[in-house]
């Protein structure tokens, strides 16, 4: 699997899974930028689910070490990207820097270990994907949906300056050379998250967001929320004085840093 070139239809493929993923696990944090990293990774642990099951055994194998080798390179821009973050909201960051550390080193070793499996030992590389699936799903789902929740969710959206901070965020992340989106992964947020980040709640029948709460008065438009293209939100300080969709208000946040797949 080469990551530099995932087109439309592996991505529809995967999208049931990933949508069931973000949803039940209430992973969107009404970052963008934050949501479409986070978003690539839940990709990343579904393809590896995926591939572990296909293809004959030596392109398994080698599958397989490529899905490592992107979630090990993707893992550490990210981590990167999201401590400089929190260090600017001035958030305890010890924790988060100690979680992304022992991460690291356990897809590294991991990656290192399945390249000494013989790829045509099928019970061995099977035994081991596996291992290494359970392993990256608890660890992502729980870093995303409890130890990022908190600084970003919670106390970065409290905070009266956030879009300053955002805004300034966003500028240290391009000086940083840190701020690299692929196509497909702007492509993978538009399919998921335009509807998942605002959804109807079947039972209550009211407005959800992708915590799985009630809008807010302060974060939902004014009028009523409709599901599809055109759904309205307020984004920092500036975006509360007029209605833009998700796609466009992302395309207005990476614009002039997007990627070719």
């Amino acid at each position: 699997m080469d990551f530099n070139q995932i087109n439309y239809d592996t991505l529809k493929g995967y999208e049931g899974k990933i949508r069931h993923i973000w949803r039940d696990y209430h992973l969107a944090l009404g970052l963008p930028i934050i949501d479409i990293q986070h978003l690539w990774l839940v990709f990343i642990l579904v393809a590896l689910e995926e591939t572990s099951r296909s293809g004959d055994l030596t392109n398994r194998h080698e599958d397989i070490v490529k899905i490592l080798e992107e979630c090990h390179l993707y893992s550490t821009k990210h981590f990167a990207a999201e401590i400089i973050l929190i260090e600017s909201i001035g958030y305890k960051v010890d924790l988060h820097k100690k979680e992304h550390k022992r991460f690291l080193k356990a897809v590294h070793d991991s990656t290192f270990d399945f390249k000494n499996i013989d790829p045509q030992d099928a019970r061995a590389v099977s035994h081991k994907a596996n291992e290494l699936h359970d392993y990256l799903r608890d660890w992502l789902l729980s870093h995303i949906a409890i130890t990022d929740r908190d600084p970003i969710a919670i106390h970065l959206r409290g905070l009266p300056n956030k879009s300053e901070i955002i805004s300034e965020w966003v500028s240290n992340l391009r000086t940083s050379d840190l701020l690299h989106i692929r196509k497909s992964q702007k492509v993978l947020y538009d399919m998921v998250e335009r509807d998942i980040l605002m959804f109807r709640d079947e039972s209550s029948g009211k407005i959800k967001d992708g915590l799985g709460g009630s809008f807010s008065p302060d974060f939902a438009p004014d009028r009523s929320c409709e599901l599809g293209e055109d759904v309205a939100i307020y984004y920092g300080d500036e975006a509360r004085k007029r209605k833009i969709s998700l796609s466009a208000h992302v395309t207005q946040i990476l614009r002039g840093k997007m990627q070719d797949n």
